[in-house]
């Protein structure tokens, strides 16, 4: 073999190790864990341990509470907190619903949901139209968690019902003004910890771009689709925990 070629594979191979080597140094940089149970976000000790591959999950242990789970990745931006430095604005804590939260769950379902009525410029959505008895009945079949401020007031909800051992999750639910803050995301991890199943199963209207982007990046996958009517095709996604 010419030793250009020979020259050649070097400098590949090397220019392969490189860039892997720099993904997971930016990954380190950018990226860091939350931990479901108390919520506190930390980085790897090492950047070596922050090589995560897309739609796939790692046992980590919580440096602060000792909490074995699925240490869930999310981007380091402005709006990060860690709960030692956090201020009480915006603590929060997730837990189980009781029969008494249903009233102000479906207060807070109503505002939270009006935004999706305005991108389908339809106020009849389902979401909108729940009645307390429909919320009760739900309730009864399946889980419901909250996350509630300092002073106790509800900011978020999720609830799921299990059938043939899979969690279907819906109305997942965050305050307007708690928006973008990671809410969201750990009522979801909460429910699937939840459940505890192998499977789970939600949907999205086909114009909800930004939720639809926030499950595949957590490792839901599209498997199918379904239009109900000439303006909205819901998106049904999966994960297999």
């Amino acid at each position: 073999m010419p030793i250009t070629d020979i020259l050649i594979i070097i400098a590949v191979y090397a220019a392969c190790m490189f860039l892997g080597w720099w993904r997971q140094w930016r990954y380190w940089k950018t990226h860091h864990y939350t931990c479901p149970h108390c919520h506190m976000t930390f980085k790897p000790i090492n950047f070596r341990r922050a090589k995560v591959y897309w739609f796939k999950r790692r046992y980590m242990t919580c440096p602060k509470c000792g909490h074995k789970d699925f240490m869930k990745m999310r981007k380091d931006d402005s709006k990060s907190w860690h709960s030692e430095q956090m201020n009480m604005s915006d603590y929060y804590e997730i837990t189980r619903a009781d029969r008494s939260d249903l009233q102000e769950i479906l207060e807070l379902q109503y505002s939270a949901f009006k935004s999706e009525a305005e991108l389908l410029n339809d106020f009849s959505i389902p979401p909108l139209k729940q009645t307390y008895d429909e919320v009760e009945r739900e309730y009864e079949k399946g889980v419901f968690l909250k996350a509630t401020d300092d002073t106790g007031k509800i900011i978020g909800s999720v609830r799921a019902y299990i059938d043939n051992d899979t969690a279907f999750i819906g109305k997942l639910i965050v305050h307007p003004q708690k928006q973008g803050q990671g809410i969201g995301t750990n009522l979801l991890f909460a429910i699937e910890r939840e459940c505890d199943v192998e499977r789970c199963e939600l949907f999205a209207s086909d114009k909800s771009v930004r939720n639809i982007q926030l499950y595949e990046r957590l490792g839901y996958v599209r498997f199918k689709e379904q239009r109900i009517s000439d303006n909205v095709t819901l998106v049904y996604l999966e994960i297999y925990i």
